[in-house]
């Protein structure tokens, strides 16, 4: 089999320049658009989930190793995961250094508004909630952030098939 070279593109926004890490002996995901790419201080890596290309959604993990310029999908340990889907908010907990969470985001059913935790010590997604409030919007913005020393997710506005909505939820 035939290991593909891929390369990852990091430009430094202090000095403009460009960093290239060529893919070393790994195969890379596959090419795909409105995913969500995080860093990882701590495992020196960027974690990579969902997106979408002209064949299909996803719904994997993958890391890139800073340290040996490889690429890992990263397997669940048990079924139960998040959909297919693509532009979801994908972020790391400021509480525990093990756990990534992705909220909404669409999937072939219209826009998610469902949370998810994955622990990166035993490789198992849980479900957390469905937030109904929010769960047919498509969103104008949204984030996660610190609010009195709790993170949060931020949703400002948004529209269904009826309403445009011009609120915050927290």
């Amino acid at each position: 089999m035939d290991i593909i070279k891929a390369f990852l593109i990091i430009i430094s926004l202090s000095s403009g320049k460009y960093l290239n890490f060529v893919n070393k002996n790994s195969i890379p995901p596959e090419k795909r658009s409105f995913c969500k790419i995080l860093y990882h201080q701590t495992n020196n890596c960027l974690y990579l989930f969902g997106g979408i290309n002209q064949k299909q959604r996803f719904n994997d993990l993958w890391a890139f190793y800073f340290s040996s310029a490889t690429w890992e999908r990263i397997e669940s340990s048990k079924e139960l995961q998040p959909s297919e889907r693509q532009n979801p908010l994908f972020f790391k907990s400021i509480e525990n250094n093990h756990t990534l969470y992705v909220f909404g985001g669409n999937d072939k059913h219209g826009s998610r508004a469902d949370l998810w935790e994955f622990s990166l010590i035993n490789f198992q997604w849980n479900f957390i909630e469905e937030f109904q409030d929010v769960g047919s919007r498509v969103y104008t913005g949204m984030t996660t952030g610190i609010l009195e020393n709790v993170q949060k997710i931020i949703i400002v506005g948004g529209k269904d098939l009826n309403y445009e909505y011009y609120d915050i939820f927290l």
